[in-house]
């Protein structure tokens, strides 16, 4: 990574960026630097060119996001001395919708006693079982991020209080949210039986709740990993946003309030919330029943 580089990504934590959104902006900028042959400061506007036409077969979602996170290294980066403007480079890709995927109550339910199942793993490995049954309570029950998940800490479970210190991955905050009491005796377990396990099969112990097989991190790619692993044992797709999805949906449907949710989610606004919420025609009846008045 050139010194460049280095002092783009600087400028871009200074602006308040995520670590999440950092380390892709990283990840991209070391990619265009490879193919170029030099640093993010003296490619040319072809080679830009060249590189996002090595996307064009990408699904729009992919290109769309490689873009914006060039746009925000040329936009870090400043005015060139050649007074070359790489972002003119750059092509508009709109990312098309596709449909948000939202479990049902059963579809959660199978998830967990799939995630439980350790016959879906060789014998010294049923260990497992629990730590997949604790990715899931959390992924859930709190509606975390799979990237929030992946750096959780030991230290951020407090079971006693039936809660747990999240770092949000798009806003600089920490917040303590409540644990369901369903959650509390899977990640208890997991904390005394599974996780010492796995921690012995690595020299470096590390501070992560969740651990890979190795007895390292999980991280968020590993937690992608698993709730793909559970959901097709469980004879269905699924993906960790889907279970942040569907938590927003559940709770709205059980009557919790908007805002609520909101804050559980750690959106910064509710429009952000409003677009997690799947309800149906009968679901909406309910809510406008409320307005009906008898003696009117």
């Amino acid at each position: 990574m050139s010194p460049e580089l280095t002092e783009v990504l600087a400028e871009l934590r200074r602006r308040g960026l995520a670590a999440a959104t950092l380390e892709a902006a990283k990840a991209t900028g070391r990619q265009l630097e490879r193919a170029a042959g030099v640093s993010v400061a003296q490619v040319s506007r072809e080679q830009v060119e060249a590189f996002v036409a090595a996307y064009a077969d990408r699904a729009p979602a992919t290109q769309a996001a490689h873009v914006v996170r060039l746009r925000m290294l040329f936009g870090a980066l400043g005015e060139r001395e050649d007074g070359v403007d790489l972002s003119a480079a750059l092509p508009v890709v709109r990312a098309t919708s596709r449909p948000q995927r939202v479990l049902s109550v059963e579809e959660v339910r199978q998830l967990l006693l799939a995630a439980s199942d350790v016959s879906r793993y060789r014998p010294r490995n049923g260990v497992l079982a629990l730590r997949d049954r604790a990715c899931l309570e959390l992924l859930y029950g709190l509606g975390l991020r799979r990237s929030e998940l992946g750096r959780l800490g030991v230290n951020d479970l407090r079971l006693a209080e039936a809660s747990v210190v999240v770092r949000r991955s798009k806003r600089v905050s920490v917040e303590e949210l409540p644990l369901p009491q369903g959650a509390v005796a899977p990640l208890r377990r997991y904390l005394s039986e599974g996780r010492p396990r796995l921690a012995a099969r690595s020299q470096a112990s590390a501070p992560e709740f969740l651990l890979g097989h190795r007895g390292r991190a999980l991280g968020g790619e590993g937690v992608r990993q698993v709730v793909r692993r559970v959901a097709r044992a469980a004879g269905f797709r699924a993906a960790p946003h889907d279970c942040r999805r569907s938590l927003a949906t559940h709770l709205v449907k059980a009557g919790a309030n908007v805002e609520v949710v909101r804050q559980v989610l750690g959106h910064a606004n509710l429009g952000a919330t409003a677009r997690y919420i799947r309800l149906g025609k009968e679901d909406l009846r309910r809510a406008v029943r409320v307005l009906d008045f008898e003696d009117a």
